[in-house]
């Protein structure tokens, strides 16, 4: 999520370094001739690799995942304080929920945010409000 919007110059890099390491590897092999059965052994390398990377691209765009970054949280700080974890205490628990929210968030697209309060309340029980109980 962090990586947002370039995670395809991510990739392309990451390719570009792994196809340039079998060329680093191929450098050492001076000897082989045009059409040896190495080059092609290397050649069907390159293309395993390349299709690995392209499954990958394919993976994110067929899971929804182009433009997750720019998803906005379903409950804002305020209403997280407000209703739904009274007791919960600002800095690094208050980050940490905010932070399981973005998560919960990535791995259930399309939820709604009943679904996300009752996750963050069984999550997060000791900052719920002392007279609410909630079943797990």
């Amino acid at each position: 999520q962090r990586i947002g919007p370039l995670w395809r110059a991510a990739l392309f890099l990451a390719l570009s370094e792994e196809l340039c390491t079998i060329q680093t590897q191929e450098d050492g092999l001076e000897y082989a001739i045009e059409g040896d059965v190495v080059n092609e052994s290397q050649e069907e390398r390159r293309r395993g690799i390349i299709e690995k990377y392209d499954i990958f691209a394919s993976s994110m765009v067929r899971l929804g995942l182009i433009g997750c970054w720019d998803v906005k949280p379903l409950l804002d700080g305020g209403a997280i304080k407000k209703s739904v974890l009274p007791r919960i205490p600002k800095g690094p628990a208050f980050r940490d929920v905010m932070e399981e929210q973005t998560d919960w968030m990535a791995t259930h697209p399309g939820a709604d945010a009943d679904a996300l309060v009752l996750h963050l309340k069984r999550t997060f029980p000791d900052f719920v409000a002392q007279d609410e109980a909630i079943a797990k």
